[in-house]
């Protein structure tokens, strides 16, 4: 019988390249950031929709992402998402692959819809 509160492979793997956090995590942490930077890496169609305060759009299907992105790698935290989650994974892993530090990279687990639905 499986144990559900183990992580699957995937959480480990993503674990190990970002912190992956859940929306209440994720806006105490932002919160309590000094030096940071939140980053919608949503469509610009999707971030018209709504987006978190102060969020800045670099959208992740955009050519120039990783012109616009590099700039933020002396920021302390860099706080990423996307409308449903899946583009900030995928951003999050190529920003970890570009030299970002695990520990300064904040993922937003489920996108903005959990941060709306949790009505924070």
């Amino acid at each position: 019988m499986k144990n559900y509160s183990e992580k699957s492979t995937q959480e480990n793997t993503l674990d190990s390249l970002f912190k992956n956090l859940e929306a209440k995590t994720f806006q105490r942490k932002l919160i309590k950031s000094r030096d940071s930077v939140i980053i919608d890496v949503s469509s610009p169609d999707e971030f018209a929709k709504g987006s978190i305060p102060k969020a800045i759009n670099i959208s992740y299907q955009s050519d120039d992402f990783w012109e616009r992105i590099e700039p933020y790698k002396d920021r302390n935290d860099v706080f990423v998402y996307s409308h449903t989650g899946h583009k900030s994974v995928r951003a999050c892993a190529l920003m970890r692959n570009g030299g970002f530090e695990k520990d300064q990279i904040f993922n937003l687990e489920g996108g903005y819809r959990c941060w709306r639905r949790g009505r924070i």
